[in-house]
């Protein structure tokens, strides 16, 4: 007795195929994200704060009610803890004649810790304004993501020159 088996192409190509992506499937090993434990490098980071809506309905400080918003632009670098910033305020936004401000300091410290989050870090920086003799302390909540080439920031978690809270980006240089 002869058995004949005739397979049909297009029925062929199927279980070839079915077979590959079983095959694959076997091998293939789920990617998982990897945990970044501490921070280093230097960064670049542009923040903003925008609090016109607080700030000019604010009658009861001593406060002009004429800023309106800021930005910053800054310098981390966590390999030698230093930090570095320059300001931008806004005043009388939306009239004919925008005034700023500026403020540059470059010789401020930097420390970090754990943050509240998975790959979130708490950094401190430390300024001293040498104009007004003034020490402050801002504290950050950065996420590391892109695999540590970037850092999502949060500002104005309280304490000393916090201010307003800012959000912003950094960007491994």
């Amino acid at each position: 007795m002869k058995i004949n088996f005739e397979l049909d192409a297009k029925l062929l190509a199927g279980i070839a195929l079915g077979a590959s992506i079983v095959c694959g499937v076997m091998y293939i090993k789920p990617i998982k994200a990897q945990a970044v434990t501490s921070l280093s490098g230097q960064y670049g980071c542009i923040l903003n704060r925008n609090f016109a809506g607080y700030n000019v309905a604010d009658v009861n400080s001593n406060n002009t009610g004429s800023i309106t918003g800021s930005n910053f632009m800054m310098y981390m670098d966590f390999t030698n803890n230093g930090f570095q910033i320059n300001v931008i305020g806004l005043k009388t936004w939306g009239v004919s004649s925008i005034v700023t401000g500026s403020a540059t300091v470059t010789n401020g410290s930097l420390s970090v810790s754990s943050g509240p989050l998975t790959n979130s870090f708490t950094a401190t920086a430390t300024l001293v304004d040498t104009q007004l003799n003034v020490t402050d302390h801002l504290t950050f909540n950065l996420m590391s993501v892109n695999g540590g080439n970037t850092l999502m920031l949060q500002q104005g978690l309280g304490g000393n020159g916090d201010g307003e809270p800012s959000t912003g980006v950094c960007n491994r240089i």
